[in-house]
Order: C-alpha cells, then sequence, then structure tokens
C-alpha cells in the first residue's frame, strides 16, 4: 500500500508546521473537538488561560552578570550561576519549570537559531535582584533564566512522536490519506467512537491533560508572560578570573511566561513586586 504524503514527510524531517495544518483537516472529518483544538494550538500557540501539556515544560538556569567584592578587590562575573540560598521552594521551582506558549513553528525556529555563540534567556526584573543579593556581597546588574537548547529539541521530538503515531494509527485504519474522506467509510457509531478515542488516548497520552476546555491552572513567576528572549552573546573575560562573560542583546523572538495574577495581604512583599494586575474583561 502507498504510504501517505504526511507520513513521508514526517519520516523525512519535512516542515512539521505544514504536516500540523494537513493533519488538521484530517482530524476534522472524525469531529473531535478535543483533537482539532490540540492541532490549533501547537499551529497558533497557547493562551494565558490554557493548561499547557506537560511536554511543553523547560527546564532552566538561574544566571546573571555582577560584581564580588572579595579579598580587597571587585570581582566581575558574567553569565555566571546566581546564589539561591535565599529562595524558598516554591520561588525556584517557579524559576526553573517554565512551559512554552509559543507556536511550534516560533519553537523550531528558536532551536535553528541557536548555536555555540548564542543562548537563550528570559530576563529578570530588577525588582527581584535584591533576592539573589541578600547575605552576600555581590551587585547584579543583570539577571536572567537562561534556556539550553536540548529543553527546546525534546518540545519539539515529543509532538513529531505523538503526530507520527497518530498518522501511522489512521492509515493503518484509513489507509492511504492523501484524499482522506471520512463519509468513503461504512462505520457505526460504536466503531467510529472507538478510533476517535485511540487517536486521543495516542495524543493526550502522559499529559497533565484531557481536553481544553479554557480552564485556569497558572503558576506564580517571577516574570511577565511577555518577556521577551535574548538569544545573542558575545564572549569576552572580565575580572581576574578565567570567567566568561557574555553580552545579551535583544531578539524579536518572544516567550510566554504565566503567572499568578492574584496578589494576597499575606504574601511576602518581594512577591508582590513581580505579579501582575489582573485582568479585567473589556
Amino acid at each position: 500500500m502507498a504510504k501517505s504524503k504526511i507520513l513521508k514527510d514526517i519520516t523525512t524531517s519535512k516542515n512539521l508546521e505544514s504536516v500540523l495544518k494537513r493533519l488538521y483537516i484530517i482530524l476534522n472529518d472524525l469531529e473531535s473537538v478535543d483533537m482539532v483544538n490540540w492541532v490549533k494550538k501547537e499551529l497558533y500557540g497557547y493562551d494565558d488561560e490554557d493548561q499547557v501539556p506537560e511536554y511543553r515544560s523547560i527546564i532552566t538556569n538561574i544566571m546573571g552578570d555582577y560584581d564580588m567584592v572579595g579579598y580587597g578587590k571587585i570581582w566581575s562575573y558574567k553569565h555566571h550561576i546566581l546564589p539561591t540560598i535565599n529562595l524558598d521552594e516554591e520561588t525556584l521551582n517557579n524559576l526553573t519549570h517554565k512551559k512554552l506558549f509559543q507556536p511550534i513553528a516560533t519553537i523550531v525556529n528558536m532551536i535553528e537559531n541557536y548555536n555555540e555563540t548564542k543562548v537563550l534567556s528570559i530576563p529578570l526584573p530588577v525588582s527581584s535582584y535584591i533576592l539573589f543579593q541578600k547575605g552576600t556581597t555581590i551587585t547584579i546588574s543583570n539577571a536572567y533564566l537562561n534556556i539550553d537548547k536540548s529543553e527546546l529539541i525534546k518540545v519539539i521530538n515529543k509532538v513529531e512522536s505523538k503526530v507520527l503515531d497518530l498518522v501511522v494509527y489512521l492509515e493503518k485504519k484509513f489507509g492511504n490519506l492523501d484524499e482522506f474522506d471520512i463519509d468513503n467509510f461504512d462505520l457505526n457509531k460504536k466503531e467510529l467512537a472507538s478510533i476517535v478515542d485511540n487517536c486521543k488516548s495516542i495524543i493526550f497520552n502522559n499529559c497533565d491533560i484531557q481536553t481544553f476546555d479554557n480552564s485556569s491552572l497558572k503558576s506564580k513567576n517571577l516574570v511577565n508572560d511577555k518577556s521577551k528572549i535574548n538569544n545573542k552573546t558575545n564572549k569576552s573575560n572580565t575580572g581576574n578570573g578565567n570567567y566568561s562573560s557574555e553580552k545579551h542583546t535583544n531578539v524579536n523572538t518572544e516567550i510566554n511566561i504565566t503567572n499568578n495574577n492574584k496578589t494576597s495581604s499575606k504574601s511576602s512583599w518581594w512577591k508582590r513586586l513581580f505579579h501582575r494586575k489582573e485582568k479585567t474583561n473589556e
């Protein structure tokens, strides 16, 4: 049996965005709102109120540029790990565990722009510097969350794996998918429901969500939802030690980071610094 073009494109690493668009048309014929919405979210990005799939979670490193007083000298460090001894477990987890809201094409573009002389980072607000400086002799000039390229690749690989498994299953059930039309198949409601359930299992297996019902699941973070990613660096040496410095310059790529909009009178003063104003309905 001749293989579908969509299957060939997946296995030959063709444009994932294009493959998802064709899959969107196929899933529309199955009349499954959940699966269609999943493809749309991967294509066009997730909203703040969406429950973002767990496979879009990434781990970040808290880095910064700072001066440190010691041994009668001032030592300068660039792109160096910041001390986190003063951060509670919840705050540390919120800083080092993020979810990507971007369309799949944006994540692919971020990977393509990533090389040995570039890094991806999320700037932290200046008002947060005191959290890292407290109890130390350092003075921070820049702080950010560094994103490793491998974290982005894991997200893409997971989406590709789900799409591949789904297309292989659908081709086994319906044959070549290039001219797929569900009306051409004599299926009763029970058979169709079984196929749809199996497709959902492939897509949502090991995810922290089962549907896209726009219910809110937000976590507290110290960065704005629309924080810019910095990904261009120039390396040099500073200070008296063998420390590498990296100057970050802004690019147009953006990252969405979820934030807790609500503040509490019992919250620590520094947590209230970073909470966004709650959105109002217009």
